[in-house]
C-alpha cells in the first residue's frame, strides 16, 4: 500500500495480488475515510472497555447487595425472634406487677413508686421500673438496625459487632427469664398464702355478735336458776329484745332452729374447726345451709327456752371442745 499526496487531497492506495495468478488489483482509499475508520475504531474499543468495566461493578454491586438483602434478612429473623423473647419477658413482668399488685391489695398496703424493684430485688442491681436491665433496655431502644427494618441497606454495624450484641440480648433475656419465673410463682405461693390467711381470719369468730353487757361468763357460776353452782357453756350477754345478732365469723349455718333449753338457736360452722352457738333468740333470719360472712344478722335477740330475761346465750366450740369466748372476742 502506498501513500499519494495532492495539493487538496491525500488517499492510500492498498494492492490486492493474488498468490498464484490473476488480475492485480488497486485500490484507492481517501485518507479522512481511514481517519474516520480509525477514530471510529478507537470509540468502539474505548465505549466497549468502559461498558465492560461497568458491567463487571455493576454485576459486583449486585453481589454484595444479594449479600446485604441476606445478612439483612438474616438480622430481621434474629431482630424478630429477639423481640418475641422481649414480649414473653415483659409479659412475665407485668404478671410479677399484676401479683404485686393484688397481694399488696390483699394485705391492705398501697403500692409503692418501688414497689417493682422491691419485688425484683433479688435479681440484682440495674433492674429498672419496666424489668428490663439498663443495658439491654438501652440496645433494644436504641439499636441502628431496629430504627429501619425493612431496608436492605448496611445495618450501621458489621456482622461481628452485631452478631456481639445479638448474643448479649439473647444471653440476658435467658439470665432474666428464670428469675422471673421464680418471682412469679413466689408471689403466686404468697398470693395463695396471704388469702388463705385472710379467709381464715374471716372465718375466725372474733367479732361480738351482740352490743350488750356481759352477765355471766364462761366456767362454773351459781345457778340464776337455784340449786348451787352450775357449769355455764358460753357467754351471756344482756341485750335488749328485738335487737340484731350478728355472726361472729363467715361460715354456713349448720342448724336453725328449736333447741331444748337454748330456745331458737343458730349454729354456725366456721371451718378450722370453729363452730359458733347463738341461743335464746326471738326470731331467727337465716336457714339451714346458708352461707353467712362475719358481721351478717342471722337472728334477733330474745328469752326463749331456758332464760331469766332477753339476752344472748354465745358459746364457741373448738374442734368439739367447748372454750371461753373471750379467748376469741378482741
Amino acid at each position: 500500500m502506498k501513500k499519494y499526496k495532492h495539493k487538496h487531497n491525500e488517499h492510500w492506495t492498498v494492492l490486492i495480488i493474488p498468490a498464484y495468478y490473476g488480475r492485480v488489483t488497486n485500490l484507492k482509499i481517501p485518507g479522512w475515510f481511514l481517519k474516520i475508520t480509525a477514530g471510529a475504531t478507537i470509540a468502539i474499543l474505548t465505549i466497549s472497555t468502559y461498558l465492560l468495566a461497568n458491567n463487571l461493578q455493576l454485576r459486583s454491586e449486585a453481589k454484595h447487595y444479594e449479600e446485604l438483602k441476606v445478612i439483612n434478612q438474616q438480622q430481621q429473623h434474629e431482630i424478630m425472634r429477639l423481640k418475641e423473647k422481649e414480649e414473653a419477658i415483659r409479659e412475665k413482668i407485668r404478671d410479677v406487677e399484676k401479683l404485686d399488685r393484688q397481694v399488696r391489695e390483699l394485705v391492705g398496703l398501697r403500692k409503692s413508686e418501688d414497689s417493682v424493684d422491691e419485688v425484683t430485688g433479688s435479681m440484682g442491681g440495674g433492674i429498672p421500673h419496666n424489668g428490663i436491665p439498663d443495658w439491654l433496655d438501652s440496645l433494644l431502644q436504641d439499636s441502628s438496625w431496629e430504627d429501619n427494618p425493612g431496608s436492605t441497606e448496611s445495618p450501621g454495624l458489621d456482622g461481628d459487632e452485631w452478631l456481639e450484641i445479638a448474643q448479649r440480648i439473647a444471653k440476658g433475656f435467658d439470665e432474666l427469664n428464670p428469675l422471673l419465673e421464680t418471682q412469679v410463682d413466689r408471689l403466686e405461693k404468697l398470693k395463695t398464702d396471704v388469702m388463705a390467711r385472710q379467709q381464715y381470719l374471716a372465718a375466725l369468730p372474733t367479732k361480738w355478735p351482740v352490743e350488750g353487757y356481759i352477765t355471766s361468763r364462761f366456767g362454773y357460776r351459781q345457778s340464776p336458776f337455784g340449786g348451787g353452782k352450775e357449769f355455764h357453756d358460753g357467754l351471756d350477754i344482756a341485750a335488749n329484745g328485738g335487737d340484731p345478732i350478728v355472726a361472729a365469723g363467715d361460715g354456713k349455718v349448720i342448724f336453725a332452729g328449736w333447741l331444748t333449753g337454748y330456745g331458737r338457736t343458730v349454729i354456725i360452722d366456721h371451718g378450722y374447726g370453729y363452730r359458733t352457738q347463738y341461743s335464746h333468740a326471738s326470731s331467727i333470719l337465716v336457714k339451714q345451709g346458708k352461707t353467712v360472712k362475719k358481721g351478717e344478722v342471722i337472728a334477733k335477740v330474745g328469752s326463749t327456752g331456758r332464760s331469766t330475761g332477753p339476752h344472748l346465750h354465745f358459746m364457741v366450740l373448738v374442734n368439739g371442745n367447748l372454750i371461753d369466748p373471750l379467748r376469741l372476742l378482741p
